[in-house]
């Protein structure tokens, strides 16, 4: 049985791998993420502190987008692993490893038929890698990559506390501090395992309904009670009450953005969901064709509504949200994974069952899961050295960074400002590239700046004073002023920080 199992994993992990390591040994990185990147790396640097981390030296000095437990876990990665731009994959793969390690945890935690089902513990991890939108999350450094560790293990908690009779108010506060270190991550979205008791109770009405309203009264006073304390120092209040004034507040309001109709995201996240109950479908009608549906008990419909309700407070809530990202809702996946492969969970081991060792059958899912794992490996061993996204910008930002730290003599941790021409004022993601790959701000252009960046439309924009630098460049280019001082070619020290 071991050894068949050994086959679903191989499949498991190649599946995975598919989605996420030809992005991750490859150069790229969504623009969130690489905003993440850039915040981390500073950390780690000692530019910017904990409550206040530093974008910049022309944009968001003080960072206030989202709370900063995640940034500054991430920044551990590049104070040991260093600043180059493989540190944010490698933190990526890290977080994922984690959560289906966590997956794992929680399956063989709660699963009632004991080993057999155990063994399966493949099962949720790869309905959660078939969600595409985790595989894509994963492989772009997102902040609910970190999240998802703490939600799932307050909810490993807190599950534990409702089973344990000696231990629960240990393992109750436990997961009031991982509830709130979500919180300190991403936001209200790492509220969600707060109905974990409940949900507990509605799916295997085993805890009672005063003992399960008395203990969460107890998690939420402890939750509460525990950001109270946080927000005792004057650091982290400030922190928050940015983060409530320029993210929180005004994106519940609709003022940043509107997503539209509120079910249109439903259908989006049907659709993330959609492989997943697929497959789950297929092996309900394969266990029906064989007459194995008897192994499906009344215990694994229990524990499947518990998972399901979870996943649902962690993911329903957005509709009343004028912004809506499927990536908000990543930490509720892995509770719809578990959800669905629970009720199929009997069936799919039986039918691993009959599969005799050494049939034609057998050795065929052998060879099949070799060569797809092989290929795979393969496949993201070729992506090293390649670009995922934004190749002729990212090169372009390292001929002109590496100019400038040439020209300047500038240290390789030494912030700089450039100018730009008028029409990339808006363009978030060259900013966001010429910080991560060069600490450098990019300002607008008033005709002082000594170097300005500009593109093929808005180099015209620039008068006789500047003259382009000799690059090669194919996109964004780099001018300089004609009556730049030496001080200013070689090293002005009021040029950067």
């Amino acid at each position: 049985m071991a050894k068949k199992q050994m086959i679903f994993w191989a499949l498991t992990i190649t599946y995975g791998a598919a989605g996420m390591l030809p992005i991750l040994l490859s150069e790229g990185t969504f623009f969130d993420g690489m905003i993440y990147a850039v915040l981390a790396r500073n950390l780690a640097a000692g530019v910017g502190s904990f409550w206040a981390p530093h974008f910049s030296l022309t944009s968001q000095a003080q960072w206030f987008e989202h709370p900063p437990l995640g940034l500054n876990i991430a920044s551990l990665f590049y104070r040991v692993l260093g600043e180059g731009v493989w540190v944010e994959h490698a933190y990526s793969l890290f977080t994922v490893l984690v959560c289906s390690g966590l997956i794992i945890v929680l399956w063989k935690q709660v699963v009632p038929d004991g080993r057999r089902l155990r063994r399966l513990a493949w099962l949720p991890v790869l309905f959660w890698f078939m969600n595409p939108q985790v595989t894509w999350a994963y492989a772009n450094n997102m902040l609910e990559n970190t999240m998802s560790i703490f939600t799932l293990g307050a909810v490993i908690l807190l599950l534990r506390s409702c089973r344990d009779g000696k231990r629960w108010a240990l393992y109750l506060l436990l997961g009031a501090v991982a509830v709130v270190a979500a919180v300190l991550t991403k936001g209200l979205v790492g509220l969600f395992p707060l109905v974990t008791l409940g949900a507990y109770q509605l799916g295997t009405r085993r805890l009672g309904w005063r003992r399960t309203a008395g203990r969460t009264l107890l998690l939420v006073t402890g939750a509460a009670a525990l950001m109270a304390l946080v927000m005792t120092i004057p650091a982290a209040r400030y922190n928050i009450a940015r983060y409530l004034e320029t993210q929180l507040l005004p994106s519940m309001s609709g003022q940043r953005t509107d997503t539209g109709n509120p079910f249109i995201y439903l259908v989006k996240l049907l659709n993330t969901l959609l492989p997943a109950l697929v497959v789950a479908l297929a092996i309900t009608l394969a266990g029906w064709r064989k007459r194995l549906l008897s192994g499906v008990t009344a215990d694994h419909m229990r524990w499947a509504l518990t998972f399901l309700l979870l996943a649902l407070a962690g993911s329903v809530p957005l509709m009343v949200s004028p912004r809506r990202s499927m990536f908000y809702v990543l930490p509720s996946f892995p509770f719809y994974a578990i959800a669905t492969a629970l009720p199929v969970a009997a069936i799919t081991s039986d039918l691993i069952e009959r599969l005799r060792d050494g049939s034609r059958l057998l050795r065929g899912w052998q060879i099949a899961a070799g060569l797809l794992l092989a290929a795979v490996a393969v496949f993201s061993a070729s992506r090293i050295g390649t670009y995922n996204r934004s190749e002729i910008m990212v090169r372009d930002v390292k001929a002109i960074g590496s100019y400038l730290q040439s020209e300047l003599g500038l240290a390789v941790d030494q912030e700089y400002a450039v100018g730009a021409c008028r029409r990339l004022w808006r363009n978030w993601n060259l900013e966001t590239n010429l910080a991560r790959y060069h600490r450098l701000g990019l300002a607008h252009n008033d005709s002082t700046m000594t170097f300005v960046v500009t593109d093929d439309l808005c180099a015209e924009e620039l008068d006789a004073t500047y003259v382009r630098v000799a690059l090669e460049t194919n996109r964004y280019h780099l001018y300089v002023r004609r009556d730049a001082e030496p001080a200013e070619r070689t090293g002005d020290p009021d040029g950067g920080l």
